[in-house]
């Protein structure tokens, strides 16, 4: 858990309001995935989740990047060539 959701689970007794929350966005590409919203409720909100199903959100999110870079790549392939190119061999 998040500093802040430790605070929210130690003062469980208030309730949290939207102004509370960090949102976090995505850009043209990269969006925020289910899992990243899961996450955002169990980080900011301080709702329990086990250390099994955290790592099924990590690797969700990890898959819908890999899925995000294949299509920023494909929409910018000029830029990934260049890119590439600047990779050490």
């Amino acid at each position: 858990h998040s500093r802040r959701s430790r605070r929210r689970i130690k003062n469980e007794a208030r309730t949290p309001h939207v102004a509370d929350i960090h949102f976090t966005m995505g850009r043209r590409w990269f969006r925020p995935c289910l899992e990243e919203i899961l996450l955002l409720v169990i980080d900011e909100l301080g709702v329990a989740c086990t250390p099994r199903a955290r790592k099924a959100l990590d690797q969700g999110i990890e898959d819908w990047e890999d899925i995000q870079l294949e299509s920023a790549i494909r929409n910018k392939p000029a830029t990934a060539v260049r890119v590439f190119a600047t990779l050490e061999k």
